[in-house]
């Protein structure tokens, strides 16, 4: 799971305290227009307005060039040798700052010390800097005191760049620039003296009033504070204790440079490891939010500004996943919507063996893991804006959830190919913190030797320098490893970063502050794409326009970021912002917008320039982006409670990879009363009964009395199925009982059916379904004119993937039900997650189609009601649901399948797929699960480590003692011959896919697109939500209880998918209306209010359901209702054509049993786009006969068969 930095660094500071442990080539090639201050050859367009042509950088090599002292001029060895600053973890953490403080144009350098004094270097030009600490004012050096973080800051507003420095043990210097580069620490006489453990400053507008406010980070404490002092009860209530943090502060600039503290009154929680903040209108209201990595056990933070100089902490909602050791942090556009997104660094190795050296011991952090919000894990997360703040982390998907022990984070496009790369910085100090046998010896050395002799062991073990990482990609959010890393090959210890044109040549350079070595300087030499770099300026305290976003479109491209000048852990980089444009030679629109929310919009900007923008007078408001949403969405009156069943589960099944009880439920509608509108049932969880809505004709839904009791508490209700069962023209009940809550053969899963008779509702058990059961649904199955049953048998309880059985029921034709073979002999068998009735082969009678974990999506024949085998339509895969429909309109029924998506720990392929083994492993009677990950070349890898594997299987602790132990034995020592296991489950295919029908029983299978990929997906709805005349798609998403260490799958919203003939494309969140943050799951569709456009009913389990009514009409409706004949008078199995006057057709398919566990009976619904009309209307029954209607005059048919 985790190696706890918090367990070594916690545990050796409590020994020290109490003797206890517990070539961008652009700027030669594109034409300039003139010159401006500091460059040459660039040109005035107007007052506010110029641009500079950039150095020639010369023949580059393709590649980042390390550059030697003396190259540069620098001599700087950031020295941490003293055991002292090892063991308390302060060590390797010092960052650097550059920016012009002479005003020439050129940047010059900070560094930062801890055993070393800091040092100020003069750039002058190209790379040589001239060391000029020592006349430069007061004591930049503060020799003696470890300084930690630097940021160059306009605090006055004159024009010129300040210094604030964090310094750890003694007050922060607050440097003032006489605009020569001479400095003075006026830090007292402006309120900055903080006596914190500063490690990060940030930079912004807090208010917005014109002027830079400070957020001063603070994590590590003062090493002078006594072991009272520093200790405090922190977290979940877990009894848990850790070493208190120092707070963070909010410093509020009066429009001077004077601060005084405003860090309550803004509403800020100051108690928190912070490393850095990161400000950006992330919501894209107009005004700076703040987001704070946090280290350790205090969560991180995302600050929501609310437009009054306060805030409110939204991290639980609109985060939900963050690291637990969260280190750097950094904002940018990844993916070209606009939007700003975060990437954020915990410690987590890309290694098997450094991953199984590091994983701790699970219960050390379980009840953390499982009731933490936002949940915290112990990897990076990159989060995808996904409109107004909302992120989802896609670090599986992107790619980038490990880069070894992290410490500066950074978005930048460093080849300037349009799509930002990912920049980390890495080592760390002391090898004892990545080995779990280390961190048992230290406890034992300290309490048989004390703390003098845990010191020494740690010197003894060394440092642990690594490679830093340059994620690139070809494609948004698609990343992998830069081919040789692009020349930024060896192993340092980086922590402070700057990435900037240090030589004035276009490109991004990179410097790094190694701990134990020289300054890491990198010129750049890729070949790069096109870009611009802006440079703001304009009147007040706020020179240079820092927190302003810059938006570039350059045709359909978009291109943004903010100017913000804290980046890198402890450091600071100049306001200048760079775009990369990619193969775009211009730019069509720039708009800039100030942080006071005035917009200025520029035009027409050629690329490879510095263009410098000065603000214009009589700027227009920004006004915050507005949306027409498609749906409002409102909780309903129904929320399904959830039994906590986490630790039966786990107890059961220690390794188990998502707990299994949290599958339901789903919703029916139907007009159960028959008074003419729709009415709705809602399946309750054990302990809780289901819900019968009844519909006052308006839309409003009352709980019915009479339907209070039809089913037993203890049940736990899946499937909700209206249906005719008796003939009698009413629709009937029938509920499906599954989940696990119960051992097997419990009666808790016999099935009811609820019979809707004149005199009440009748229900009874259905004799033969004790099973845990989920999907079920109806069709004539035999041909004699009733609706039978497949009853899709879920799981067995307590016993991951055993394949379940299924049952077919057989209608006597008044509702009574008995178990038939309708299979030939062959029952059916698996983890069936859905299944749904269509007539798949045009033959007249009704095909099965199914999905199934560690199984196919595939379908069966109906051969004169009897089935088929199986036909596969998929590879193998963790699929969870289906939903039938004619999505092209050629008549033939295609399927859209649900699985678990490629945001989460699993990415098999058809190669190396998803591999599980099951077996008796310890002669103990209990079936222990295995996961495996594939080894290269062939074989496996253990999947799960040490810890976990241990508890579950106890002689795996006895035969590896030691962490190391287990992490070099191979698959074969832990568990032996594979192939000899009694068990063996495999899923290729995790993708959420569409299968496109030929109509002869083939299907051709494409992915749904990436945001429709960010969860695992349950209901799902076809309907034409925008009117157009091609179907759309609703995903209902989300898992929120896996294994705990692994981390939950909740990051989706319900994604939606508009169609253009073909063509999908995700809804953003706001246009779509559609915030579903809990764990949604069934779906339907239905005008619950009779007013002529469709709502949308959403299940959610362990939450309130949802209602989603759309805004506006998608068409012109039409309305279609069937009446077939007895026995199946709402026409199940059905398809509806429905030819318009342009020669185009639509089809709807009528099912007993759609969408995800859920039903519905009633009008069909059409949208008719807009100019067109009704012509022609075809109805193919179950049967094959057909039927027809000839006036279409109304909004609505009835349709006799």
């Amino acid at each position: 799971m985790m190696t706890s930095r918090s367990t070594t660094v916690v545990a050796t500071l409590l020994l020290l305290t109490c003797g206890l442990l517990p070539s961008c080539d652009n700027g030669s090639d594109t034409q300039s227009k003139g010159t401006n201050a500091g460059r040459t050859g660039g040109t005035a367009v107007d007052d506010f307005l110029s641009s500079s042509k950039l150095n020639d950088s010369g023949p580059g090599s393709g590649k980042f060039v390390l550059l030697g002292g003396d190259e540069t001029g620098i001599e700087f060895d950031n020295r941490a040798d003293d055991i002292d600053f090892i063991a308390e973890d302060r060590a390797s953490q010092a960052g650097l700052a550059c920016g012009d403080v002479n005003g020439d144009g050129i940047l010059d350098l900070f560094l930062c010390g801890m055993e070393t004094d800091n040092r100020l270097y003069i750039g002058e030009g190209g790379f040589r800097f001239r060391d000029v600490t020592a006349d430069s004012g007061d004591d930049l050096a503060v020799a003696g005191h470890e300084t930690f973080g630097a940021l160059f800051v306009d605090i006055e507003g004159d024009g010129d760049q300040d210094l604030y420095l964090g310094v750890r043990g003694a007050d922060d210097r607050l440097y003032i620039n006489d605009g020569r580069g001479k400095f003075t620490n006026e830090a007292s006489q402006r309120g900055t003296t903080a006596t914190n453990a500063t490690s990060s400053i940030a930079a912004f507008d807090v208010e917005p009033d014109g002027d830079l406010d400070l957020y001063v980070c603070s994590h590590s404490f003062d090493p002078r504070m006594t072991n009272d002092d520093a200790m405090v009860a922190q977290g979940v209530d877990i009894n848990s204790i850790v070493i208190r943090p120092e707070l963070d502060l909010l410093l509020i600039n009066d429009g001077s440079g004077k601060f005084t503290d405003g860090t309550s009154a803004a509403g800020i929680d100051g108690l928190s490891w912070s490393w850095q903040a990161m400000p950006a209108d992330y919501n894209d209201d107009g005004y700076m939010d703040l987001f704070v990595s946090s280290d350790y056990s205090t969560n991180d933070r995302y600050y929501i500004n609310n437009g009054d100089g306060t805030f409110t902490d939204h991290a639980t909602t609109m985060l939900r996943r963050t690291p637990w050791f969260s280190m750097g942090c950094d904002s940018g556009d990844i993916n070209g919507d606009g939007r700003i997104d975060l990437f954020c660094l915990d410690m987590s190795p890309n290694e098997y063996k450094a991953s199984k050296l590091m994983s701790g011991d699970m219960y050390d952090f379980r009840d953390v893991l499982v009731n933490s919000n936002p949940q915290q894990m112990m990897h990076n997360m990159l989060q995808l804006n996904r409109g107004q703040g909302w992120m989802t982390d896609i670090s599986s998907l992107a790619g980038v959830k490990s880069s070894e022990w992290s410490w500066t984070a950074r978005i930048a496009d460093l080849d300037y190919s349009g799509i930002p790369e990912l920049f980390v910085a890495n080592g760390y100090l002391t090898m004892t913190a990545m080995n779990v046998d280390y961190q048992n010896q230290i406890k034992q050395i300290g309490e048989s030797q004390g703390r003098e002799a845990v010191k020494q062991f740690m010197k003894e073990m060394g440092s642990a320098p690594a490679e830093d990482v340059i994620f690139t990609a070809d494609s948004p959010l698609d990343y992998k490893r830069a081919s040789g890393n692009w020349g930024m090959t060896g192993n340092t210890i980086d922590t402070g970063t700057v990435i900037d044109d240090i030589d004035g040549d276009g490109d991004l350079d990179i410097i790094a502050n190694q701990t134990n070595g020289d300054l890491q300087v990198w010129r750049n030499e890729l070949d790069c794409g096109n870009f611009i770099a802006v440079e703001l300026s304009q009147d007040g305290a706020n020179a240079f326009g820092v927190g302003s976003k810059l938006t570039a479109y350059c045709g359909d491209s978009i291109f943004a970021d903010t100017v913000v000048i804290g980046r890198g852990i402890g450091s600071g980089v100049s306001p200048q912002v760079h775009l990369g444009l990619g193969g775009n030679t211009k730019v069509d629109r720039l708009e800039v917008r100030w942080p006071d929310g005035k917009l200025q919009t520029e035009e027409n900007l050629d690329a490879g320039l510095l263009w410098s923008v000065r603000r214009r007078d009589n700027l227009p408001d920004f006004t915050a982006p507005s949306y027409d949403p498609m749906f409002s969405q409102a909780d309903m009156d129904f929320s399904r409670d959830e039994r906590d069943t986490d630790k039966e589960e786990f107890a059961a099944e220690l390794l188990l990879p998502i707990m299994r009880s949290y599958l339901g439920g789903g919703v029916g509608v139907a007009d159960s009363d028959l008074d003419g509108d729709l009415d709705v049932y809602f399946a309750g969880a054990a302990g809780q009964s289901g819900r019968l809505k009844l519909n006052d004709g308006s839309g409003n839904l009352e709980s019915s009395s009479t339907a209070a009791d039809i089913n037993k508490r203890d049940r736990e209700e899946m499937a909700v199925l209206w249906f005719d069962a008796n003939g009698d023209e009413r629709p009937d009940l029938y509920i499906s009982n599954g989940s696990m809550e119960a051992y097997p053969d419990s009666d808790l899963y016999d099935d009811v059916i609820v019979l809707n008779m004149e005199d009440g509702l009748k229900a009874s058990t259905v004799p033969g379904t004790n099973i845990s059961s989920g999907s079920v649904c109806a069709a004539d199955i035999d041909g004699d004119g009733d609706q039978d049953l497949f009853v899709a048998g879920r799981q067995v309880p307590h016993r991951f993937a055993l394949p379940a059985t299924s049952v077919f029921l057989r209608n006597d034709g008044k509702g009574g039900f008995s178990v038939h073979d309708f299979s030939g002999g062959q029952p059916l068998m698996g983890c069936i997650s859905d299944a749904q009735f269509a007539d798949m082969d045009h033959d007249g009678d009704q095909d099965l189609v199914v999905c199934e974990e560690f199984g196919t999506v595939s379908w069966l024949a109906n051969n004169g009601g009897s089935f088929g085998a199986k036909q596969a339509v998929s590879a193998s895969g963790m699929w969870q649901s289906l939903c039938l429909a004619d999505l092209n309109e050629d008549g033939n029924i295609d399927i859209v399948a649900g699985n678990w998506g490629q945001n989460t720990k699993y990415h098999p392929s058809a190669e190396k797929p998803y591999t599980m083994f099951a077996g008796d492993m310890e002669g103990d009677g209990d079936r222990d699960l295995i996961e495996a990950k594939n080894k290269s070349g062939g074989g496996y890898l253990p999947g799960r480590g040490r810890s976990c594997s241990g508890y579950a299987m106890p002689s795996i602790q006895e035969r590896f003692p030691k962490w190391d132990d287990f992490a070099n034995a191979s698959f074969e020592d832990i568990y032996g011959d594979p192939s000899q296991l009694p068990e063996k489950y495999e899923a290729a295919d995790l993708h959420n896919t569409l299968f496109m029908s030929d109509g002869n029983g083939g299907f051709s299978a494409s992915q749904l697109p990436v945001m429709a990929q960010l969860s695992p997906v349950y209901g799902i709805l076809a309907s034409d939500f925008d009117g157009d005349g091609d179907k759309d798609l609703l995903l209902a998403e989300n898992y929120k209880l896996t294994q705990p260490e692994t981390g939950r799958w909740n990051l989706g919203y319900s994604t939606m998918l508009l169609q253009d003939s073909g063509n999908w494309t995700a809804v953003d969140m706001p246009v779509a209306g559609v915030n579903i943050h809990e764990d949604a799951r069934g779906v339907v569709e239905c005008d619950l209010d009779a007013d002529g456009m469709q709502d949308i009913i959403v299940t959610v389990s362990n939450g309130m359901a949802k209602r989603l009514e759309h805004s506006a009409a998608a068409g012109d409706s039409f309305n279609v209702t069937l009446a077939g004949k007895a026995g199946n008078r709402f026409g199940s199995g059905a398809v509806i054509m429905l030819a318009l006057d342009d020669g185009s057709k639509l089809f709807r398919l009528v099912q007993a049993g759609q969408g995800y566990m859920s039903s519905y009976v009633g009008p069909q619904h059409f949208a008719i786009p807009a100019g067109r009309s009704v012509s022609q209307l075809e109805i193919t029954w179950s049967d094959g006969s057909t039927s027809s209607a000839a006036d279409f005059s109304g909004s609505a048919v009835t349709v006799e068969q």
